[in-house]
């Protein structure tokens, strides 16, 4: 085939065109001791400079597994995590709608005793690898200055009145 390191995900526009080469590999005298599919997609991952797939702990103690570019941000890992999320929830109830800036206003991503909640930093800077795990926390964002509409004073005053 001709294919050079980090080449190979760029080769296959396709799942489907990557699964007979998989299946072929799997039988062949290399890769017998690998027990299933998806350790050898990770193993073609790590070789090919492709994704990095991360473990995200939810609160109830179930796990869920997202994927990200290894040059990603936090930011692209919180979308990531929307998507599955999001997606995951249309599947189950057919139509629900989540509110993230509530969600990432009440609760952030960590990742052993770091906060993730500078969305411009990078994964790789912060240490997080291929297959670890990131957990959701609660979290108090810090507003220095909050800012109320006239309404929401008004609102405000207006019920100071009725005491």
């Amino acid at each position: 085939m001709g294919l050079r390191k980090g080449n190979l995900r760029t080769h296959f526009k396709k799942r489907s065109q990557f699964e007979p080469l998989a299946s072929t590999l799997m039988d062949g005298p290399l890769l017998h001791n690998v027990p299933n599919h998806s350790e050898l997609e990770s193993l073609v991952m790590e070789t090919t400079a492709g994704d990095v797939k991360l473990c995200i702990l939810k609160l109830d103690g179930s796990c869920f597994e997202v994927t990200v570019p290894r040059n990603a941000r936090v930011r692209d890992l919180k979308q990531a995590v929307m998507k599955y999320v999001d997606l995951s929830q249309q599947n189950k109830t057919g139509d629900g709608h989540i509110s993230w800036k509530h969600v990432w206003g009440s609760f952030c991503l960590c990742y052993e005793d770091a906060k993730l909640i500078e969305d411009s930093a990078h994964l790789q800077s912060l240490g997080i690898k291929n297959n670890e795990q990131l957990r959701f926390e609660h979290h108090v964002s810090s507003r220095e200055v909050r800012y109320h509409s006239p309404a929401q004073k008004r609102r405000f005053y207006h019920g100071l009145w009725k005491i």
